[in-house]
């Protein structure tokens, strides 16, 4: 083998192990809040090395690490962080072990218990903090690439359709139909799912949207609507679903709770969906017209989320 092969080889190596030992930790702390009730003999995480043999298991007996009891993640330069039963081991760029914290402990899993509400150390930015909030969901961890920071995500299946949920925020998408995919390209085909906090008043809502048409829950837990943005002052927004009578508001008040909730329920059995709004400067009016597949789904899922988001 090469000098080219034995690098390829290792930076394969080292990039399975950084996910290997992230996924370790976080499932770690996952399987430690699985309710009781939950929990069977047989759950069990292995983790896999590069050629297929177990590296580490993961079940309610503990933590089995293979290689001298340690999962070691690194670079070319050498060791970068170590994980053992016994805790964490940091190593700067020169590969000295760096100065033991409290941060490095992981002597049981009652160390990585959190009471109700709160958050699993490492993540405590997040708005969500237990899960998976759908049966078969599965959580799992990617780095942010603007925060640099570790964010868990929830992806599964819910009555059908593939869902993808960022604890982060609370963002998330699902499939409009069966055969679109949750990427980039498919976004106008697709349910997507934001929510906010408001820290002045400890408060959240969150909303629904494809195309140009927005349907949320407020912080008061009412439901709202609204189409377009950046409107022209004094125009109107309207929505027609299927052959009913439109219904409009002025831009500057929106649609009131019962428009709302009527737009609602006419979409959980609507096959097509017509929007308008007039935007700024331009005085003509935006149409959009599209089919509000699953959108009874998509506002089921919306509202578990709206629920499972905590504000701090």
């Amino acid at each position: 083998m090469n000098i080219e092969e034995r690098i390829t080889r290792l930076e394969r190596q080292n990039r399975f192990l950084k996910l290997a030992g992230a996924v370790a930790i976080i499932l770690i702390a996952f399987l430690a809040l699985v309710p009781s009730d939950r929990r069977t003999e047989t759950q069990e995480l292995i983790i896999k090395d590069i050629d297929g043999g177990v590296a580490a298991k993961l079940n309610r007996s503990g933590l089995w690490l293979k290689d001298g009891g340690m999962i070691r993640i690194s670079d070319l330069n050498g060791d970068r962080v170590r994980l053992t039963k016994e805790g964490i081991v940091y190593y700067d760029e020169k590969g000295k072990p760096k100065p033991a914290s409290s941060e490095n402990k992981l002597s049981s899993s009652k160390s990585i218990l959190t009471q109700k509400n709160s958050h699993l150390k490492g993540f405590e930015d997040e708005v969500i903090s237990h899960g998976p909030l759908f049966e078969g969901g599965v959580i799992s961890v990617e780095v942010d690439s603007l925060k640099k920071k570790p964010m868990r995500i929830e992806t599964g299946s819910f009555r059908g359709l593939k869902y993808q949920i960022y604890y982060s925020d609370g963002s998330g998408s699902l499939q409009g139909n069966p055969d679109s995919t949750l990427d980039y390209d498919n976004r106008d085909k697709n349910w997507h799912i934001v929510c906010k906090i408001d820290k002045m008043d400890d408060s959240r809502w969150c909303y629904l949207s494809r195309e140009d048409l927005i349907l949320g829950i407020w912080k008061d837990g009412s439901y709202y609507v609204s189409v377009g943005y950046n409107h022209q002052p004094g125009s109107k927004i309207s929505v027609r679903v299927d052959k009913n009578e439109p219904i409009s508001a002025l831009e500057s008040k929106g649609f009131s709770s019962l428009q709302a909730r009527k737009i609602i329920e006419q979409l959980k059995s609507g096959n097509t969906v017509l929007t308008r709004y007039q935007k700024w400067q331009y005085k003509a009016d935006c149409d959009k017209s599209f089919t509000p597949d699953r959108f009874s789904e998509a506002w089921e899922l919306l509202q578990v989320i709206y629920n499972s988001v905590e504000v701090n």
